[in-house]
Formats: structure tokens, C-alpha cells, sequence
């Protein structure tokens, strides 16, 4: 299976959700969906990654779409966040090797490349967004 299919304008979070904004600007153009991540060489936020070392530990995930030096909200952590795609109910949700994406797949992620669980599926359209910044490399 791959990166899961999601629709920017359906990402949504809970009243519960904690809202990040971003300290420095975009460094790519993002999308609403987008796990993105401070790349501190340049202080600017990328599309997290789960095989690029730099970027594979993911700040939130982006609320709103945003071009290279603009800014843009994000969620970091929320018990109920709609993602905008169709979830199995309780699989464990995983950083995507493609970048911005998410899986519910862990083999998905290619040996030497980053296992990053990011949260749950509660229900087939929200999850529990809960990142702990724990980042495993697969054998």
C-alpha cells in the first residue's frame, strides 16, 4: 500500500487540537495534509520525510497550504485531527517515505530508511495526532 490519499481541503482539527504556527516561513510550497518539519540549517519549514535524516521527525501537520517564504499554521498533537483520507480503524499511522505523506503501512518504509509513528486511526476519518519525536531506523 502507499502513502495514504488525502484532501487538502478535508484536513481538519478538533477543538482540542495544539496549534504550531510557523517560527520561520515555508521553505517549500506546502499543502494542507503536509507533515512538515524545521530543517534548522535554514529555519524554515520542509516536508518531513521519512528517508531523509534531516527531516524525518515531523513538527505537525500542516492546516493550510503555503508557498516558499510564506507563512502557515500546523497541528502538533490533537485527540480527534480529520486528515482528510480514509484510515483503517486503530492502525498505527506512520511518516511516509514520499514526502509531506502518511501511511498506515510500516512496509511502506524501505530498510534504512525512518519508522516515525505519528498517531492512530480512532474512526476511518480521524486519528489521534501524537507526535513523539521517536524515530527508528528499519533494519
Amino acid at each position: 500500500m502507499a502513502a495514504l490519499s488525502q484532501t487538502p481541503a478535508s484536513v481538519l482539527r478538533s477543538v482540542n487540537g495544539v496549534i504550531g504556527t510557523g517560527i520561520a516561513a515555508a521553505g517549500v510550497t506546502i499543502v494542507a495534509g503536509n507533515m512538515v518539519s524545521l530543517d534548522s540549517a535554514t529555519n524554515t519549514y520542509k516536508l518531513a520525510d521519512a528517508n531523509v535524516s534531516a527531516v524525518k521527525v515531523p513538527a505537525g501537520m500542516a492546516l493550510g497550504g503555503a508557498g516558499p517564504g510564506q507563512p502557515f499554521f500546523f497541528v502538533s498533537g490533537d485527540s480527534s485531527l480529520t486528515p482528510g483520507c480514509t484510515m483503517t480503524v486503530a492502525a498505527v499511522i506512520y511518516l511516509s517515505p514520499t514526502p509531506g505523506a502518511i501511511t498506515e503501512t510500516p512496509a511502506d518504509v524501505a530498510s534504512g530508511e525512518w519508522l516515525v509513528p505519528i498517531g492512530q486511526a480512532l474512526t476511518a476519518t480521524t486519528m489521534r495526532l501524537s507526535i513523539t519525536g521517536d524515530a527508528v531506523a528499519k533494519p
